[in-house]
């Protein structure tokens, strides 16, 4: 079993160059598409830049991560890409984010950017061996808060994409699965209590599905219970 940041290592040195690739073929020909549609205002384009925002910076403790394997009915064998059989594991997730605007402290709904890093630590039920599940994603959450200016509730909603791994430490007899990752997409709901403006309390539930493009290896859910700091 590999600490969680030798895992992260890993994953980043062995994939990254093939997402950079995946990404490349996907987003050059939308870019080449945007360049016939002319260049935005500058003037207005540096006013976006200058706009106040909160950076926000996360913790939280996940009591319980679900892994289910992805079944295909209309394939052989449902069409099955992880035959291992994850019990519920837990571990801990930490975020980084901005939240716009700033200024207004009355202001109604808020639209941030998140990025978030999960890991929980599973045991196979058959074999006894452990897997540890990485999961990294980023992208927008839509804010609201309703209260005055020193205490508030947020409810939020946000989506992700990012990057998952599953890394298997052998069991009895030294069976290990073979490891496997792909590409991530999530989504997730929130409800929060903001005291002072800068300190947040938070109970989230995220839903997810991973696995190679055109394919989905694995999906479940997770909670989260934390907090953030906003500066």
């Amino acid at each position: 079993m590999y600490p969680w940041w030798r895992v992260l290592s890993r994953a980043l040195g062995a994939t990254l160059p093939r997402m950079v690739r995946s990404l490349g073929r996907v987003l050059l020909p939308c870019l080449l598409a945007c360049t016939s549609c002319g260049t935005p205002d500058q003037g207005s384009f540096e006013s976006e830049l200058d706009e106040p925002s909160w950076s926000r910076v996360g913790a939280a403790w996940i009591p319980r991560f679900t892994i289910d394997p992805d079944i295909d009915d209309d394939e052989p064998g449902g069409g099955v890409e992880l035959a291992a059989e994850l019990d519920d594991g837990e571990g801990l997730a930490i975020s980084y984010g901005w939240e716009f605007p700033k200024d207004d402290p009355e202001q109604a709904f808020n639209l941030g950017l998140d990025g978030i890093v999960s890991h929980t630590e599973h045991r196979e039920r058959r074999f006894g061996g452990e897997a540890e599940h990485l999961l990294m994603t980023v992208g927008p959450t839509l804010i609201g808060r309703f209260g005055r200016r020193d205490l508030a509730v947020r409810l939020s909603a946000g989506a992700g994409v990012g990057y998952a791994l599953l890394d298997f430490s052998p069991g009895v007899g030294g069976l290990a699965f073979d490891d496997r990752d792909g590409f991530a997409l999530t989504g997730r709901g929130g409800v929060a209590l903001e005291v002072l403006q800068h300190a947040v309390v938070e109970v989230a539930v995220h839903a997810y599905g991973w696995g190679p493009l055109g394919e989905t290896v694995a999906t479940g859910g997770f909670l989260t219970l934390g907090g953030q700091l906003r500066f």
